[in-house]
């Protein structure tokens, strides 16, 4: 074997036996390093877990908070909507207490007649000015005359007939339907309004209604109007006048009614009383009834937009704005609820005090053929 080779030979073999004394050290430190690596790994895993459940508690922490901040305001405004309530309540009933004791202690000369002036000093002409008043004035001339038409398109047969209207002050209904081919004629107590109903081309007889309803031949009309009238009569009188329409109007025969919506706290405070003919406050479910019980069905009663809608509350607008801020996140789903409720308690609230200021009531009477 040449020299060189040997040589070469013992040297790989120096090599191997240096590699065998170095293996151990090189295993205890891999193992040392992985130790150090666990140790760490753990250390962090540790951390991560602290700071978890600390943003946990933070958390609820939170949650609760707002959630004590949700019920006490709760509490706060069903405290003060209570109050409110409450006292809206015991103003209502005392104004009808009120009323109570002024119609028991009313001189008895006010109790049937109901063509009776408000009192000596008040002549026709001044209770037409006093109407006037009561209704918005003459100025809104073209504003009633729009009314007029609307009642005349939606409430009336669309066939045209005989219209009687109770109650016609100057006959402007009376005249509408008149151009829309109904043959009319009206009643009413006050010359001065007869008076104005002349001027208008159409007819009415000066007289008390009951009165000239007995004189009416039966089934004789298609239909009856009477506005702002039932709300001056003392019940018994109602009661005739009621079954005097069923009497004269054909079966089928419609009446419309129109009346202060008393269950209007705006109605009561800003205009029932302003006319002093009106008679104690009756909700138009007792008119509803009375109608009813003297031969006529499908009743409707619906509410007439008129001042006091005006005066309601946007909360339309409310409600929108809300919604946007809840969209956009400026405010919480816990804040946005709060809100709708706050909402919620105002739609209560505008029911009380600003609903329509009138109502229509419409029946059809039920006449002999349905008997």
């Amino acid at each position: 074997m040449p020299i060189w080779l040997k040589r070469r030979l013992r040297f790989y073999a120096r090599q191997l036996v240096g590699l065998d004394y170095a293996a151990p050290a090189l295993h205890e430190r891999d193992q040392a390093v992985y130790q150090v690596f666990d140790q760490r790994a753990n250390a962090v895993e540790q951390l991560c877990f602290d700071k978890v459940n600390a943003l946990e508690e933070k958390m609820e922490e939170r949650q609760q908070n707002l959630m004590d901040r949700f019920d006490a305001v709760s509490a706060l405004l069903e405290s003060r909507w209570s109050g409110v309530e409450s006292s809206l309540l015991s103003r209502y009933h005392q104004i009808v207490e009120d009323i109570d004791k002024s119609v028991s202690a009313a001189p008895e000369s006010f109790s049937n007649n109901v063509n009776e002036p408000v009192n000596e000093a008040l002549s026709d002409e001044a209770y037409s000015r006093l109407q006037e008043v009561c209704h918005d004035g003459a100025d809104r001339a073209e504003e009633r005359e729009a009314f007029y038409q609307r009642l005349v398109e939606q409430n009336l047969p669309n066939t045209g007939g005989s219209l009687l209207d109770l109650g016609c002050g100057g006959g402007e209904l009376l005249a509408t339907a008149q151009e829309s081919g109904f043959q009319v004629l009206g009643v009413d107590h006050n010359t001065k309004a007869a008076v104005d109903a002349e001027r208008r081309g159409v007819h009415v007889a000066v007289a008390d209604l009951l009165d000239f309803l007995s004189e009416q031949p039966t089934g004789s009309r298609d239909a009856i109007t009477s506005l702002h009238v039932i709300e001056h009569l003392p019940i018994t009188v109602l009661l005739g006048v009621f079954r005097e329409c069923s009497r004269v109007l054909r079966p089928n025969g419609v009446v419309v009614l129109d009346t202060p919506k008393i269950a209007s706290l705006y109605t009561l405070s800003q205009y029932y009383f302003s006319d002093p003919t009106h008679k104690m406050p009756r909700h138009h479910s007792l008119y509803a009834f009375l109608l009813a019980e003297c031969g006529f069905e499908d009743i409707q009663v619906d509410d007439l937009v008129g001042a006091a809608d005006e005066s309601k509350l946007d909360l339309e607008s409310l409600r929108s704005d809300v919604s946007k801020a809840f969209e956009s996140g400026s405010v919480s789903e816990t804040e946005q609820n709060l809100w709708e409720d706050i909402v919620k308690r105002l739609d209560i609230l505008n029911e009380w005090l600003f609903v329509g200021r009138d109502v229509r009531i419409v029946a059809r009477n039920r006449g002999a053929s349905d008997e």
